[in-house]
């Protein structure tokens, strides 16, 4: 998804790294359209790490109000948000049928950024 800068994770969460660079961005609009524009290997990958940190990486997001979090943890957080995307295609919709998953996108209705609440 094109080059961008690196971005840290905490230290416990490194090995999420390799999902930065695709997964973490700021915007439900972007990760929507992230999730539409990747692969079902990508989502599966990104799925598989990701899922079994999610109540690790929660419990350690708590610890930081939402608008003050320091980098590392709003790259994890975007993480997890990236996560509830992806994981309409492996728990919801059939991951293996790229048309049902692109067709999913006339479903999502989105009126909000994060930044706007």
């Amino acid at each position: 998804m094109g080059t961008a800068a690196k971005r840290p994770l905490p230290q416990h969460f490194s090995q999420l790294e390799p999902f930065v660079a695709q997964w973490a961005v700021r915007s439900m609009s972007e990760r929507h359209r992230r999730r539409l524009a990747s692969s079902a290997h990508d989502r599966r990958a990104f799925y598989e790490a990701m899922s079994p940190r999610l109540n690790d990486a929660i419990e350690y997001l708590n610890a930081f109000p939402l608008h003050e979090m320091p980098e590392g943890a709003a790259t994890l957080l975007e993480l997890a948000l990236a996560l509830m995307e992806v994981s309409l295609t492996q728990e919801v919709y059939d991951a293996n049928i790229e048309t049902v998953h692109a067709q999913s996108s006339k479903l999502v209705r989105i009126a909000r950024e994060m930044d706007e609440f």
